[in-house]
């Protein structure tokens, strides 16, 4: 892995240097004998190096090459992010305090070209390491501090995500484990020393750190060097963001903070929306009209289909579509729903839906049935993103905090239709719709429309 995050730091500078040469190029054309103004008077091949290093080694700085994270994603770009911002304001302040003068617009190409470039290239990376760690390079393995159970969850948990490098290699009883008080603890029992060499761990997690005594988790990072300890919270769904240590009167507390529903359904997003909602309706026009006349003559009956949902705060509204099914459909669910043993579920799917049309077959394969739904969310009715909009007979189903769904407006796509889209289970995809919820970012967003794309061109679990 030391080898990958090398090379990872090499294609960092690359991307970097190249951003500067296009920026240099951009603005100054091939013959430019330009130079900084001030103390350092500088071609730019010169400045455009010392900002690239600056640059790359804020990356460094930021951490954005730690092992831990590689693969990651979303804390990955956040911290590329983060120190491209820090970089830029490092040498606006430099460039005041020595009175170095340079071209405005010559970062102002460097700055976007560079920023796409490292992340074009981490998620190049990212793609490649976990196809790689599926296939069992680069693993960490771990090994679980807490009962049997437990240790069942966290396995099936990297299981379910085989790119993510953890894999569960072996199982300690924190029963074996020998306390002291807090006035002279003891070590660790030998027998964890033994199961982490025995298994090969680099990593040990903890789910259950009551189990371990009031100094049996301090004492874990001093004893086993060099083994990365994770300590596994009671609470699930909850995202890192949301998530602070903090101390009360010298008592170490995580502190969560309240659900983020509130700012998905704030001014920002809607705004982002509604300019994006029109931006695709013009660009898909023709994919429109040539959508709407396959429907009308491959069958008789409407070009769209309104059906009436339940959208934010269990108020109704009606979801349009291009009709995907024969007309009068509609009268035919409930029979189907009793013989496919679905009526009990709030995810209504039925398996070779016999009502389909041959168009209505294709529009659904690619998605392009959902296409009018842009209309509903220019007119404030559902979002680019949300929890997908169910119909009242489904809502109806809900024990419990399914409901939390209707606290934002529902959207064309989603976090389980990222993950699964019909291939999932009700409580799974009302899991992650609960997820979103609760911790809604703008940043969760874009990436969920970026991963739409992708599901939607590959057709994944499309019905």
């Amino acid at each position: 892995m030391n080898r990958v995050v090398k090379m990872i730091g090499a294609t960092d500078f690359l991307a970097l240097a190249l951003a500067a040469a296009i920026a240099m190029l951009t603005k100054f054309g091939f013959e430019s004998e330009q130079r900084t103004w001030g103390p350092l008077e500088l071609s730019y091949p010169q400045f455009g190096l010392i900002v690239a290093f600056i640059w790359w080694w804020m990356l460094a700085l930021f951490e954005t090459r730690d092992a831990r994270i590689l693969g990651e994603g979303v804390e990955e770009y956040r911290r590329i992010g983060r120190a491209t911002a820090v970089t830029f304001g490092v040498i606006a302040v430099v460039s005041v305090i020595v009175k170095l003068d340079f071209s405005r617009g010559y970062i102002a190409v460097a700055l976007p070209i560079g920023l796409v470039s490292l992340l074009g290239s981490r998620w190049a990376w990212r793609r490649w390491l976990r196809k790689r760690r599926a296939g069992g390079d680069f693993l960490t393995g771990v090994l679980v501090v807490g009962n049997e159970l437990s240790a069942q969850r966290i396995s099936a948990v990297f299981a379910a995500d085989p790119g993510s490098g953890y894999r569960v290699v072996g199982r300690w009883d924190p029963d074996t484990f020998v306390r002291g008080n807090d006035v002279n603890p003891k070590s660790i029992h030998p027998g964890l020393h033994d199961a982490v060499a025995h298994n090969g761990a680099t990593a040990v997690m903890i789910t259950d750190p009551q189990s371990l005594g009031t100094q049996g988790v301090r004492s874990l990072s001093w004893e086993l060097d060099g083994v990365e300890i994770l300590v596994s919270p009671h609470f699930v769904d909850v995202s890192p963001e949301r998530v602070a240590l903090t101390y009360l009167s010298g008592e170490p507390v995580i502190r969560l903070d309240e659900p983020q529903f509130a700012r998905a359904g704030g001014l920002a997003k809607t705004t982002f929306d509604r300019v994006i909602a029109l931006l695709l309706i013009v660009v898909a026009s023709p994919v429109l009209v040539a959508a709407a006349i396959a429907v009308k003559v491959s069958s008789p009956g409407p070009v769209l289909f309104g059906h009436q949902r339940v959208g934010k705060d269990g108020k109704p509204f009606t979801m349009w579509k291009f009709r995907s099914m024969r007309d009068g459909a509609d009268q035919e669910l409930k029979d189907l729903l009793l013989e496919s043993g679905a009526a009990d579920t709030p995810l209504f799917k039925i398996e070779n839906d016999p009502r389909v049309t041959k168009v209505g077959r294709f529009l659904r394969r690619t998605s392009l049935d959902e296409l009018p739904q842009f209309f509903n969310v220019l007119t404030g009715s559902m979002s680019l993103v949300g929890p997908r909009p169910q119909v009242p007979e489904e809502v109806s189903l809900y024990r419990g905090l399914e409901s939390a769904r209707l606290h934002v407006r529902p959207g064309i796509t989603g976090m389980w239709q990222v993950s699964g889209r019909s291939n999932l289970e009700w409580d799974e995809a009302a899991r992650l719709d609960l997820y979103y919820v609760e911790n809604w970012s703008m940043l969760v967003d874009l990436v969920i429309l970026w991963r739409t794309v992708g599901v939607v061109v590959r057709g994944d679990g499309a019905r």
